[in-house]
Parts: structure tokens; sequence; C-alpha cells
């Protein structure tokens, strides 16, 4: 399989921010298999949102720090630059901004900021026609064995030039209208263990197959199913 990933063009390009104090604590760069490019995360907590945006087969297109706004709060124009921008497979589309829950209830001066900042965010998707999300570390963060899957699922994804499309489908026989560990397809499919394994992270990353126990670490003991 040469072409594995077909990317979606998006309809934003990255801004250029600066990684001054502000916004380049924690900074990550890491190759999107998704929209075939490199992606800018400015955080911990925007790096693990990614990883959910990269694995969601329902998303077929992104960009991190896609648009700065200008809105009218109160008589006074704000300013405010969207963590990322979601398309989905129905062609819907979504501005995301990723706060930790302290910031979006918290009384603190940074707290006031962030809160002000998401009012002016979700004023501007109103009025021009936007779904728009805050995502928090509560939602993101509340599985982090699942977070280490995703983690390991991309890693694979990014080297699996040498996974063969016959082998796929002997392993997508094997799951129809049941569910098998990882070890039973290895023993089934009688393919080496760590292909099997590349095989079921590309399989899990485009949406074919999904993890009935996202609550332990993956590994051969991991269950998964065909999706529907």
């Amino acid at each position: 399989m040469n072409k594995l990933i077909n990317s979606v063009p998006a309809k934003y390009k990255p801004l250029q921010i600066k990684r001054c104090t502000k916004y380049g604590n924690n900074y990550w760069e890491t190759y999107s298999p998704k929209i075939n490019r490199n992606v800018k995360l400015f955080s911990d907590l925007e790096y693990d949102n990614w990883l959910y945006v990269e694995t969601n087969p329902d998303i077929i297109s992104f960009c991190e720090q896609p648009l700065k706004i200008q809105v009218n709060i109160d008589g006074k124009i704000k300013e405010s630059i969207f963590d990322m921008w979601i398309l989905y497979k129905d062609n819907t589309e979504e501005f995301i901004e990723v706060k930790y829950y302290s910031e979006v209830t918290g009384t603190s001066k940074r707290a006031i900021r962030s809160q002000n900042q998401i009012a002016a965010q979700r004023k501007w998707c109103e009025e021009n026609n936007y779904k728009y999300c805050v995502k928090t570390d509560l939602e993101i963060r509340k599985n982090l064995h699942y977070l280490n899957t995703l983690k390991y699922v991309i890693s694979e994804v990014k080297r699996c030039k040498d996974i063969n499309y016959l082998d796929c489908k002997i392993i997508l026989e094997l799951l129809k209208d049941r569910c098998l560990s990882i070890s039973s397809i290895i023993k089934k499919s009688k393919l080496g263990p760590y292909y099997v394994m590349k095989i079921i992270c590309y399989l899990i990353y485009t949406g074919s197959i999904k993890i009935i126990n996202p609550d332990i670490d993956f590994s051969f003991d991991t269950m998964v199913m065909c999706y529907g």
C-alpha cells in the first residue's frame, strides 16, 4: 500500500505564532498523517486533544491556530485566535478552544481572561454560523490509558507503508460479527505478531475497527471488533 492515508485540503493555514512566554510553554511539533504535514501545538493539553482529532475517523481535516478574529464586546473590540478548526465527514465545520478546567471556572486574572476569550469566540461563531466547542482537561484526560493507546496507534500509522491490503481484509474477515483479542487474531491469521499489531493500529486509525476495552494499556490482550 503506497498511499494509505488520503489527505483532504484544509480551508485554513496555521497562523505563524512566535514561541514566546505566552504561547511557547510545552511546545510540540509532530507529523500528522491525516493532513500530511507537521502540526505545531502550544501546550501539552493541545497535544493530547490533537491525539483525539488525529484518530477520529469522522474528522477529515483540521488546522491548528487557524484564524484570528475581532469581536465587538460591550463596545470594545476583542481579538482572539482559535486553537483549532475541524472539518467533519458531513462537511460540518467546528472551531475548538482548549483550556484547563481551572481557567474555565476560576476567578483568577488568567481565568477571567480565558472566560472573556471564550465568550468572544462563541459570539463570533454564533454570528458566523459555525459550531463551537471548549475542550478541557477533564474531558481530554478522562482516560489516560486510552490517550497512551492513541499515541502508540499514531506512531505505528506513521510507518505503516509496508501493510498489505489483502492482510487487512484477512483481519477484517476474522472480526466479522465478533470481537477478538489481538493475540487471537495473530493465531488465527498466522501473520507475524508485530505486523498484525501495525495492521490493527491502521484499522483503528481509519475507523474500520474499534477497541472494546480502552480502559487498559494497549497490548496483545486488547479486544477489538469491526466498527458499526
